[in-house]
Order: structure tokens, then C-alpha cells, then sequence
């Protein structure tokens, strides 16, 4: 954090604060062994205070006072507080040079969301690097300039923002992120009834739909006007990528 790394942690009632900790306490827990906090091992408790005051003000934390206790704020007060600390910079005056952006909206109200938001795309803009790590594809897809996703422990490679779908990226996070391969890489389609008997008790599920035909093997239902049309394939990654809702 000294090298101007900030941090949003996923869950800001564990990892992000202490609940029994006022604000200025919380303001200044991942810097207060700082020189701008504590000299000696002694806190400068009034320079503390004045860092709380700037984030309260600076990022609308809506509180009584820096002496309240986090654990009284609500989910969205409690992260701008958290946001704030990441954005001030308490260990380094210019702001954080990469912010580590984990979740950072979960469970906040619509206001909270898009105040959050806006100001991690203001640090984008400012020339700090934002690793924004979330479940939530909305918000991926309308914040992130290149998208990765990562799916069993593997990662995919980067893609600009407008180059996928969002149901693109919701089968890359369910099957492999790697290694895919567009729809024209798959075999050519053939009705269900040329290849009914390439599985023993097959059953077509009905509409769009991925069975697992053995070791090796994946079978793809598409759902055609003129009927249902099936896919055979070994390659499971290049079945997956093509795969559409």
C-alpha cells in the first residue's frame, strides 16, 4: 500500500472495517503507522480526525460525525468511508496509482451504486489502474475498457468492452475461459434423428440446451424452426464458446 496500491475488499463488515471502531479509526486503519498519522508509536489522533472530516466531505459519507462508530453507518455510507480511504490516499498525498476494486457495490442501494461507480471511473480517468473484480455483468460490462474472465481457475484471454455480449461473457464464466473458438469452428449440424443414435437413450432437452454424452463428448440442442437441430462435438471449450442463450 506504501507503493500506492488501494484496496475495495469484498466484504467491508470483515475486511473493510472494524464495527466497534469509530470512523476516524476506520479512516486511517490500513495507514496509521504512517508518518502522517504517528511519530514515535505515538498516534497524531488530530491528524487522523482531519483525514476523517476530508473523506466524510469529500465522498458524502452521511454520518453524525467522525466519532460514530462504523457499525451505525449503512451499507452505503459505510463504503463510501471505505472508498474514500482507498481514493485519499492515506499513505500517498497524489491517490492510489492501482485500485483493487473487489465487489464494491454489493448489497447498496441504486444512489450508493452509481456514486461508487463514478468515482472508481474518475480515478480511471486521473491515470490509476482499477482491477475491478465483480459477479455483476451490468456493471462489468458498462465500467470495464478490457474484460477477462476467469472460469476454473483459468484465465481468458482480454477483450474490449463492446466485443462480447453479456451472454457471451455468462457462458465463458460457466464453462472454460480459454481456448474458446467461434461457432464456426464446430462441426456441421445434423438433424437429431441422423444422430439419435450416437448416444444410447438420448433425449433432446427442450429449447436451447447442453447434454454431456461421455467421456470426451458434448452434445449442443438448438432449438430451429424447422425443428431441432443437434451438435456433436469433442472439443468441449469450442462447444461451450458457441453456445447462445
Amino acid at each position: 500500500m506504501a507503493r500506492g496500491v488501494a484496496r475495495i475488499p469484498e466484504d467491508r463488515h470483515h475486511q473493510g472495517s472494524i464495527a466497534d471502531f469509530d470512523l476516524t479509526e476506520n479512516a486511517v486503519l490500513e495507514a496509521y503507522r504512517s508518518r502522517r498519522f504517528s511519530r514515535r508509536g505515538w498516534m497524531n489522533w488530530r491528524a487522523a480526525k482531519r483525514f476523517a472530516e476530508e473523506i466524510i466531505a469529500g465522498y458524502d459519507v452521511r454520518c453524525p460525525g467522525p466519532s460514530i462508530r462504523i457499525r451505525l453507518l449503512s451499507g452505503g455510507n459505510m463504503q463510501k468511508l471505505i472508498l474514500g480511504r482507498a481514493m485519499a490516499g492515506g499513505l500517498n498525498p497524489d491517490g492510489p496509482e492501482i485500485i483493487l476494486a473487489n465487489q464494491p457495490v454489493r448489497g447498496l442501494d441504486v444512489g450508493a451504486i452509481a456514486y461508487v461507480q463514478s468515482q472508481l471511473l474518475a480515478a480511471r480517468d486521473r491515470g490509476a489502474a482499477v482491477l475491478l473484480i465483480s459477479e455483476d455483468l451490468d456493471e462489468i460490462m458498462g465500467l470495464s475498457d478490457v474484460i477477462h474472465v476467469i472460469s476454473q481457475g483459468r484465465l481468458s484471454p482480454g477483450f474490449d468492452r463492446g466485443t462480447m455480449t453479456a451472454a457471451d461473457l455468462g457462458l465463458m464464466a460457466i464453462g472454460p475461459g480459454v481456448g474458446t473458438a467461434p461457432r464456426s469452428a464446430l462441426p456441421t449440424v445434423r438433424r437429431l434423428t441422423d444422430v439419435a443414435d450416437v448416444v444410447e437413450g438420448f433425449q433432446p432437452p427442450i429449447g436451447d440446451g447442453v447434454i454431456n454424452g461421455g467421456p470426451g463428448l458434448l452434445l449442443i440442442v438448438e432449438k430451429q424452426p424447422e425443428g431441432n437441430t443437434l451438435q456433436v462435438t469433442r472439443d468441449v471449450e469450442a462447444a461451450l464458446a458457441a453456445l447462445k442463450p
